[in-house]
């Protein structure tokens, strides 16, 4: 089956997207490298618990990418993340509990935002409008709060928090 130049160019970008979020995720997640692990070989079990972590949060970045931008072609990407991806992945499924009403909390943060929108188009006078939408837009970002707390530890999310936000803003916030 041949695909069309697009819908190549479509993929391969999302790939370069989706490494480029894995080097974001890696930072902030402060995953060991080899030397360390050569040094403090007990850090073994963190490198692989924090690189399932980072599919997660490559996962739920997609998810924050296909809500803002429908025209971006990660709807079905987010429908295999979520059915089959996420299901065997480990760190997902001791974390579910936790993991899926966040979930639930920034897609209603993003419905909440569309609405406002459409609310703030018929009631230009309100500034409270302004303010909401821009509050709402953040709300997904503090699910990588979270992730970084149960990777870590209250000290990884205390330490990296502001600074993975700001790394992530550009690609998720609208």
């Amino acid at each position: 089956m041949n695909f069309p130049e697009s819908a190549k160019r479509i993929v391969v970008d999302q790939a370069q997207q989706d490494e480029m979020l894995r080097g974001i995720f890696k930072e902030h997640f402060e995953i060991p490298t080899n030397e360390e692990i050569e040094a403090k070989p007990e850090k073994i079990g963190y490198r692989a618990w924090g690189l399932m972590a980072i599919e997660v949060a490559v996962s739920m970045a997609n998810m924050i990418i296909a809500m803002n931008k429908p025209e971006a072609g990660r709807n079905f990407r987010v429908m295999q993340d979520l059915i089959y991806a996420l299901n065997a992945n480990d760190f997902w499924a001791k974390n579910a509990p936790i993991l899926v009403p966040i979930l639930t909390i920034m897609c209603n943060a993003h419905k909440d935002g569309v609405a406002i929108k459409a609310d703030a188009a018929m009631n230009s006078e309100y500034t409270i409008y302004d303010k909401l939408a821009s509050a709402t837009s953040l709300v997904p970002l503090e699910i990588f709060s979270m992730l970084l707390y149960l990777v870590g530890g209250p000290m990884l999310m205390s330490n990296r928090s502001l600074q993975l936000k700001i790394a992530l803003a550009p690609y998720l916030v609208k």
